[in-house]
């Protein structure tokens, strides 16, 4: 199960469809760091330039093993989120991610086709994949800088990903359905601004004419007034 908490977004969760069958006492807890200062959550605490910084030196997804960090993943990209940001990947991996596709599917706005173009930089994400005492399918290489490449590790791979693109998806959603709303909050006063000039004028108008017919009136009655009496 993946759980959300972000803002903007509240509290969410989603349970993957897709069986991790070579997972075993794994845990993901990572926090998504945003550059923009209107995103971030309490703009107080640090400011853009020391969340750089932080991001710099701290940035990316680290994994732990049995208590102690494995080199090189959180310094390189292995998760390959660099990687698809740069060749525009827009799309979901369908082969293992259907469930996430269709729930992409299900948001208003939002083009299951172009949802993860919004993915944040490698080193955006700050956190650490816990492989527990209890998972025994990881193999360290024999110079010890990472795993080797087996089913458990492709499937450690899928699951972080999972979790970070359906973070992403949500992202998408908030930032589109805040522009809608912000579009429909701007189109609502201009018509409404619009609307009370038109009435002004169609008063204005309407006034203008009730005044030449009063006069046109008085002039015709003076007319027929002084004919008579001729």
């Amino acid at each position: 199960m993946c759980e959300l908490e972000a803002l903007g977004i509240g509290r969410k969760t989603i349970v993957s469809e897709k069986k991790f069958e070579h997972l075993n006492d794994i845990s993901l807890k990572l926090g998504i760091m945003v550059h923009k200062k209107e995103q971030i959550r309490d703009a107080s605490i640090v400011s853009k330039s020391t969340l750089q910084e932080i991001l710099k030196q701290y940035g990316g997804v680290q994994v732990r093993w049995k208590g102690f960090r494995v080199f090189p993943y959180g310094d390189d990209d292995w998760l390959a989120i660099d990687f698809d940001r740069g060749r525009r990947l827009g799309a979901v991996k369908i082969e293992y991610q259907k469930d996430l596709y269709a729930f992409s599917q299900s948001l208003r706005g939002v083009d299951p086709h172009r949802v993860l173009l919004s993915m944040l930089s490698n080193n955006s994400y700050l956190g650490s994949v816990e492989i527990g005492p209890d998972s025994n399918e990881f193999e360290l290489k024999v110079n010890r800088e990472g795993f080797i490449d087996n089913a458990a590790f492709n499937e450690l791979k899928n699951f972080v990903r999972y979790a970070i693109d359906w973070s992403t998806i949500y992202r998408d959603f908030n930032l589109r359905d805040n522009a809608r709303k912000e579009a429909e909050s701007s189109r609502n006063e201009f018509e409404k601004e619009a609307g009370l000039e038109l009435n002004e004028r169609i008063q204005i108008k309407t006034n203008s004419s009730i005044t030449a017919s009063v006069c046109l009136f008085i002039h015709l009655s003076a007319q027929s007034t002084k004919a008579d009496t001729e």
